[in-house]
């Protein structure tokens, strides 16, 4: 699964020929696919320069694919047809079928057609609710299904990190007018919703919180879609033709069409039982790591964006540029390739300073974000990265903080109000540490500026609402930053 391919809701998907025929979307180029790929191909679409053919490519009415010496693939059209393609062929693709062959090719066992997306009303895409600030307070990790993501209505399964301290979680289920259609308070951080909950093709916002914890409560928010009756009956035929194939490749093709669907925790097992069939597939290999890297991220909403990358530091390296999206982090025991010993997410500048102080210097430790929207990760050299990162504002957070930011050297008590209304927006979505981080950072913008007594007021103000939140290490970074008492009185004096 390239990252070149668009992932979610709005991914590229096959349009199978009976919904064409019933009129319900204009086709899409792509009328087949690669599931299966060892060795060497290349194609050529129309108007386009041959190149190298990868596992998962979708490929257009016109394409031409000729596979290497030595090397073999498995393709299978919208409306099921596949063929195996050996060492030395060529075919080229028509609408529905090969209009042209020539070498080993052999017609493998047709499967019902393949699944793709209808489309889908902007209010029913997944995300949260409209006008929701998208921020969090202590945040719990790993939810799923996620923004981005579709569930089978009849089948859905919420899935958590637990949370340190947490006796029991409060969840509850929205529907995208706000109503609670579920809730529950439970110990168990893997809960199935009853059968009859959720309709098809609907979309749906979930919340899980702790309670009976001791300190700040912890809670995470997601959106997903269920998917379509028509989408779910059709991929229930695949799953069946598939089944009954019980060969690796088979299992590929319908991990990708769960993928294309949104359904990346299917698509993972998928992946899974088809590797174990198909030991030594390096193409197989990289996709099922594509899907675990993508699953552990989680939402792209969130996260730190790097804004400087010392010059020949341990950050520059590692290959770390400005603009880059951190999204989590990873320890291993010895190596950035293995299991996760200790993870987390980057929610806030704090989140990223703990991570770089704390646990790279142990080495083993991996970056995961993005990249221009690309999905990339960093393998780090044990030390601090001599990195400076922001956190991923919303859009109106964003735009106090820059008014905060043109205010400070001419109106500083205006700017000084700016950074509180954002902060202040910021806890009421939940978001305290992002609130605290506000205005820790206004009062630095405020320093370069030299307000010195704008600076000392929103220090006191992040100092103490840190202290409030029992988060001692923030404090202690707040304390670092700030400038001395004497500093600011012989300031403010002159």
């Amino acid at each position: 699964m390239n990252t070149s391919r668009i992932v979610g809701l709005g991914a590229l998907c096959l349009l199978s020929c009976d919904s064409a025929a019933a009129g319900e979307r204009v086709p899409a180029k792509p009328v087949a696919l690669v599931y299966s790929l060892a060795g060497n191909a290349a194609f050529a679409s129309p108007a386009k320069e041959r190149r190298p053919l990868r596992l998962f490519d979708r490929l257009p009415v016109g394409a031409t694919v000729e596979v290497g010496q030595g090397s073999r693939l498995a393709l299978a059209f919208a409306n099921g047809r596949r063929y195996e393609l050996g060492e030395h062929s060529r075919v080229a693709l028509g609408k529905a079928d090969l209009s042209s062959r020539s070498g080993p090719v052999r017609a493998l066992p047709r499967v019902p057609s393949l699944p793709c997306f209808l489309p889908i009303a902007k209010e029913e895409q997944p995300g949260s609710s409209a006008g929701a600030v998208r921020i969090r307070a202590e945040r719990i990790a790993g939810l799923y299904p996620r923004f981005g993501t579709a569930t089978l209505a009849g089948a859905t399964v919420l899935r958590f990190e637990p949370v340190k301290g947490a006796g029991k979680y409060q969840i509850e289920v929205q529907d995208r007018r706000g109503n609670v259609i579920f809730a529950t308070e439970t110990a168990a951080f893997v809960v199935p919703l009853p059968a009859g909950t959720l309709k098809p093709g609907r979309r749906y916002d979930w919340t899980v919180r702790t309670v009976e914890r001791v300190g700040p409560v912890a809670q995470g928010r997601e959106g997903f879609i269920t998917l379509r009756s028509n989408l779910a009956e059709a991929r229930k035929k695949l799953r069946k033709a598939v089944e009954k194939q019980k060969d690796g490749a088979s299992l590929a093709l319908l991990a990708e069409v769960d993928w294309s669907l949104g359904l990346l925790a299917e698509a993972r097992e998928e992946l899974r039982a088809a590797a174990k069939k198909t030991p030594g597939d390096a193409a197989l290999a990289e996709a099922l790591a594509d899907i675990e890297r993508r699953l552990e991220e989680g939402s792209s909403e969130n996260g730190v964006v790097i804004e400087t990358v010392t010059p020949e530091s341990l950050g520059a390296r590692a290959g770390l540029q400005a603009g880059d999206i951190l999204l989590s982090w990873c320890r291993t025991a010895t190596s950035p390739i293995g299991p996760c010993l200790a993870q987390g997410r980057f929610d806030t500048p704090f989140d990223f300073d703990e991570v770089d102080l704390e646990q790279a210097p142990r080495g083993g430790v991996r970056f995961l974000g993005q990249r221009a929207g690309a999905s990339t990760t960093w393998p780090l050299l044990p030390g601090s990265q001599s990195v400076e990162v922001r956190p991923v504002l919303p859009g109106q957070l964003m735009s106090l903080d820059q008014e905060g930011r043109s205010l400070a050297t001419v109106r500083p008590e205006d700017a000084v109000e700016r950074w509180r209304s954002a902060a202040a927006q910021a806890r009421q979505a939940g978001e305290e540490r992002l609130g605290v981080w506000l205005l820790s950072h206004g009062a630095g913008i405020l320093a370069e500026a030299q307000q010195w007594p704008q600076v000392d007021a929103l220090y006191q103000e992040a100092i103490g609402q840190a202290r409030s939140l029992h988060e001692e290490k923030i404090e202690t970074e707040i304390l670092k930053g700030r400038p001395s008492s004497d500093r600011l009185w012989r300031s403010a004096k002159s």
